[in-house]
């Protein structure tokens, strides 16, 4: 009985090992989409890219004529790990997306100048 559990458990590990292999591969982030057309129709989406985007580290936003909002994972190398749509999503969706994939907030300006000013004295 207890190797039965065992080897149940073995497909269920693997799987846990490639997700976060994955998720530790990924080193930034783009949004390409129109910079006008389809984000007069998503209200959330467009805040989420004009608004709170930029405040995260590594992420960048890249006007696409015609292009529907989509989220691209990149690895180091700059390689394509996984393209996300984001016109059913909010907002807060889309900010939970950044975050689950361990994106930070940048930092305040002001508290870095605040910490660099403290290491000169």
């Amino acid at each position: 009985m207890m190797k039965i559990s065992l080897l149940l458990l073995l497909p269920l590990t693997a799987v846990v090992v490639i997700a976060s292999t994955d998720e530790a591969r990924v080193a930034s982030a783009r949004v390409e989409s129109c910079s006008g057309c389809s984000l007069k129709r998503l209200h959330e989406v467009k805040r989420f890219i004009m608004e709170d985007l930029q405040k995260y580290e590594n992420t960048v936003f890249k006007s696409i004529h015609g292009r529907r909002p989509e989220l691209i994972l990149l690895d180091a190398q700059d390689n394509e790990i996984d393209r996300i749509e984001l016109s059913d999503k909010s907002r807060e969706q889309c900010n939970e997306l950044l975050t689950s994939r361990g994106f930070r907030l940048k930092s305040p300006e002001g508290e870095e100048l605040k910490s660099s000013k403290g290491d000169e004295l």
